[in-house]
């Protein structure tokens, strides 16, 4: 009885010769290789004729086993590959996929050698993702310092005791009505305390915590995990009580992906990281579609875009006096570039790097013409895990960690909950096409759906044709009344347009939302910011631009206005940026006594 398992391949087939390479390279020594020719009378219990139409795995006790379950029964040798032979044996779906595509492949081995070396190259090697995990983990720190440091000038402002929707009274009020299920579905620290000075404090925290990340690159990855949970657990808990102004796509995203990000050192994560790139994109693509928008099927959403997105830039401008047919062909591109890239991130080596190349360049283009805070700079560190070790090379020397590979415990937790995050997240996107898809998981979804573990995403599923803006005014009399301006969302006709990506200004963002509800009864918030407004709140104040009072006016109201880019030849005439025209009133003119009367 042979000590070592044997593997035993065709060796006359140029297309297994690659392969066995390969696999040699990842067992390092830990089984015997016999070509089918040479195996002769050795294995009298394998037929001659099975050797012909699949690899054989023989195990050192003299079982066989035969095509996929040989090819998953040596990987299994490797280090920190057996949970794929735990899937082709429990997760039937996975077994049928593996036993047809290794059927179909040893059918057709020459158009699959041709294919191989032009998807791969001459030679296939283990790819090593130590150096892209750790860049990866760095670029996440630096996006959570943004997002953590964003926080801190404005959580006070939105969520203080004074602030538009304040933390503490929240809180009380859903402990009230709820009883013990508040804790669960409002998952935060504020529980303990929600004061002002704790809710500073967390953003501070988080800010140290991220520091330590983007930092720790040469400490071990147990100090990386820690910080990574503390990232997540206080980002969860000022975005859970924050809402509306804190719980965008890309906030439900960093979540997300933070999670992933504490199974770090495990093989299954590179799959992991790739499926949610797949499904953040893919997705986007299908909402725009799924939703029955004409300016979508018809090609003309961009014509409105560049206009009518939250906070324009500069460029916006520019790009939105191009010519129809450049700006149809632009949509046509963005479906392409979401319905089409995102597959290749499940392909080999070169075809995955082209389709990752891709989806990063039109993540640089968003980031070019518009702010969406952090959004474009995760999205783009995602995309990075569709490229392994060889590609960041260069960067050893600053990338380098002292890697200590988890426990062999842990990393068989971590593959069972990255497996299930990946099963809903699939499960996620077929109940697109159809809702039962997701059926099974309904009850597992809503329990973690507070936590923001999987998400759906997609932007823009319907795309806004005119830009209604919401204006403030303050009077001191009744009759003479005067605009409060805000610093990023349009205003003055002659503002300019701002960049100011990775830094959100959450109350700009979320006037837009509220400009096309239309509606202060849909968006309260908007009546407490009147209030602060009128109290003279600094808080508050401090995300507007300068008051146009110096002390704060009896009466407020707001105004609803029709915004449109202006021309080049306006432009040039005028110097205005935007034209503007009266809608409707918004709220009426409103004082601090009758607002008390309410």
């Amino acid at each position: 009885m042979d000590s070592l398992p044997v593997f035993i391949y065709d060796g006359h087939c140029g297309f297994c010769r690659m392969w066995l390479e390969y696999l040699q390279a990842l067992v390092n020594g830990n089984a015997e290789w016999i070509a089918s020719q040479e195996a002769g009378s050795r294995f009298p219990q394998i037929a001659p004729n099975q050797l012909r139409h699949a690899a054989a795995y023989v195990h050192p006790e003299g079982e066989v086993v035969y095509g996929a379950a040989a090819i998953f029964s040596i990987l299994a040798l490797a280090p920190g590959r057996d949970w794929l032979l735990w899937l082709y044996r429990h997760i039937a779906p996975f077994r049928w996929i593996c036993n047809a595509g290794y059927s179909f492949i040893a059918a057709h081995r020459p158009l699959a050698f041709a294919l191989h070396r032009y998807a791969f190259g001459p030679a296939i090697r283990p790819l090593d993702y130590g150096l892209t995990e750790n860049l990866f983990l760095r670029l996440l720190g630096l996006i959570f310092l943004f997002a953590f440091w964003s926080l801190k000038q404005q959580i006070l402002a939105l969520a203080g005791s004074h602030g538009l929707i304040p933390a503490a009274r929240i809180l009380i009020s859903l402990h009230a009505d709820l009883g013990a299920r508040a804790f669960l579905l409002v998952p935060t620290v504020f529980w303990l305390n929600a004061s002002d000075s704790w809710l500073s404090g967390v953003c501070v925290a988080g800010i140290l915590a991220s520091l330590f990340l983007v930092f720790s690159g040469r400490m071990a990855l147990l100090w990386q995990r820690i910080a990574m949970a503390v990232c997540f657990a206080f980002y969860l808990s000022l975005a859970s009580i924050g809402q509306p102004f804190t719980m965008f796509q890309w906030d439900a995203l960093l979540l997300e992906a933070t999670f992933l990000s504490l199974f770090a050192g495990t093989p299954l994560l590179v799959w992991a990281f790739r499926l949610l790139a797949f499904r953040l994109m893919f997705e986007s693509g299908c909402v725009k579609l799924l939703s029955g928008d004409p300016t979508w099927h018809n090609l003309h959403a961009l014509r409105f875009h560049f206009m009518t997105q939250p906070l324009p830039n500069p460029i916006a401008w520019y790009l939105y006096q191009s010519k129809a047919w450049l700006l149809d062909s632009l949509t046509f591109l963005t479906l392409c570039l979401e319905l089409v890239c995102p597959w290749f991130l499940f392909f080999p080596r070169r075809l995955r790097h082209a389709g990752a190349g891709l989806l990063i360049a039109f993540q640089v283009i968003i980031l070019l013409t518009g702010n969406y805070a952090f959004f474009n700079f995760l999205t783009i560190a995602i995309c990075l895990w569709a490229f392994d070790d060889r590609s960041f090379r260069s960067l050893g020397r600053i990338l380098k960690t002292r890697i200590v590979p988890p426990s062999a415990s842990f990393r068989k937790l971590a593959t069972i909950v990255l497996a299930a995050i990946m099963v809903l997240g699939a499960a996620q996107v077929l109940s697109m096409f159809k809702r039962s898809a997701a059926a099974p998981f309904s009850g597992v979804m809503t329990l973690i759906g507070p936590f923001q573990i999987v998400n759906s995403y997609g932007l823009f599923a319907v795309m806004t044709t005119a830009r209604p803006e919401i204006i403030f005014e303050g009077s001191e009399d009744g009759g003479t009344w005067k605009e409060y301006s805000f610093p990023y969302k349009p205003g003055d006709v002659h503002g300019g347009l701002p960049v100011v990506a990775p830094f959100q200004p959450r109350l700009d963002w979320q006037l837009w939302f509220a400009a096309l509800d239309g509606n202060y009864r849909e968006d309260r918030w908007t009546v407490t910011l009147v209030a602060r407004l009128l109290q003279g709140e600094p808080t508050v104040l401090h995300l507007l631009d300068k008051s146009p009072f110096s002390t704060p006016p009896k009466y407020m109201r707001a105004q609803l206005y029709d915004y449109w880019f202006t021309t080049p030849a306006e432009r040039k005439k005028t110097g205005a940026i935007w034209n503007r025209r009266y809608e409707r009133e918004y709220l009426p003119a409103i004082s601090l006594d009758m607002l008390k009367s309410r």
